[in-house]
């Protein structure tokens, strides 16, 4: 699976973008923020080394961080002004990019997602056999995980 090409864009597809390379790995985020970000009851995000996306034109999708320190930029469309892409920049660790899942057109090349975080948050109960995180030291921590273990392995977390 390390040799995919994917498309993405934005709702109203203004915004494009696009992937050469696997999958790090997706999740389902319950947070607030990804709640207000998404406009959905949670968000289905799939994470993405930077070196692999070609990232929308300039100017067609404005980022924002949303919280202290500001280590992840939230990206909207300046057309639609839906959640298009995000990156995370936290040093020492390499900038990963993070998409909504259905902003990319073949969601069947997509892993199937493999936790929960900040289910605390979460409006909804979530009927599946996912692990989930609550509160911001467990979920931060399993979602750290992940993007170590992703990034050390080289190809996509289980």
């Amino acid at each position: 699976m390390n040799d995919i090409s994917l498309n993405g864009h934005c709702s109203c597809g203004e915004a494009k973008f696009n992937v050469n390379g696997a999958p790090l790995f997706r999740a389902f985020c319950n947070c607030t923020i990804c709640q207000a970000y998404n406009q959905a009851s949670f968000a289905d995000i799939t994470l993405f080394r930077s070196r692999d996306v070609v990232m929308p034109q300039e100017g067609s999708v404005v980022f924002k961080a949303h919280r202290f320190p500001p280590i992840l930029h939230r990206g909207t469309c300046v057309s639609c002004g839906k959640a298009t892409i995000e990156y995370l920049q936290a040093f020492p660790m390499p900038r990963i990019i993070i998409v909504p899942s259905n902003n990319i057109d073949d969601k069947a090349l997509l892993p199937e997602p493999s936790i929960h975080i900040f289910y605390d948050k979460s409006v909804a109960d979530i009927q599946d056999d996912l692990p989930k995180y609550r509160g911001y030291p467990a979920s931060q921590l399993a979602f750290g995980r992940k993007v170590m273990a992703a990034l050390f392995r080289g190809t996509q977390a289980t």
